[in-house]
């Protein structure tokens, strides 16, 4: 549910940091560049090894690129490197979902492709809520801000 959340706020966060608009739009760009390599080395990784110790690992990546590096980022260079981690790890996770049915068909040869296909209303309807969180967020640090002066 959470991927959506640092692509919404990470402007907000990088203007919090004193960072122009400009310079806080180059961290979404950072993301989907990452994104795409990332989505091509998950790929590769999932034709070549265990689907499971692939997408543990590249979850784990990502929960430590959140917690390890945004979490400790206070100027532009941490922020940019949070940017490259999260897209190549949190960013190619629509890449092992070939490798999850193939080992899902591997498992029950009768196993409808299509099970993948319910996944992608609940993953917009998560796309929006993670919005209004984003959202949030960026209100409550407006108001320090404010209350701060």
């Amino acid at each position: 549910m959470g991927y959506f959340l640092p692509s919404n706020y990470l402007p907000t966060y990088a203007k919090s940091l004193g960072l122009t608009n400009s310079l806080g739009s180059i961290t979404l760009v950072l993301v989907n560049v990452a994104s795409v390599l990332g989505c091509i080395l998950v790929g590769a990784m999932m034709d070549r090894m265990d689907v499971t110790i692939v997408s543990f690992a590249t979850g784990i990546a990502a929960a430590v690129a959140v917690l390890a590096v945004w979490g400790v980022s206070t100027s532009m260079a941490p922020l940019y490197v949070f940017s490259l981690l999260y897209g190549l790890t949190a960013g190619s996770y629509s890449s092992s979902w070939s490798g999850m049915i193939k080992a899902v068909q591997r498992e029950c040869a009768t196993a409808d492709a299509n099970v993948m296909c319910v996944r992608s209303p609940l993953e917009n309807i998560t796309a929006i809520a993670d919005r209004f969180v984003a959202e949030i967020a960026s209100v409550s640090l407006q108001l320090d801000e404010v209350l701060a002066q």
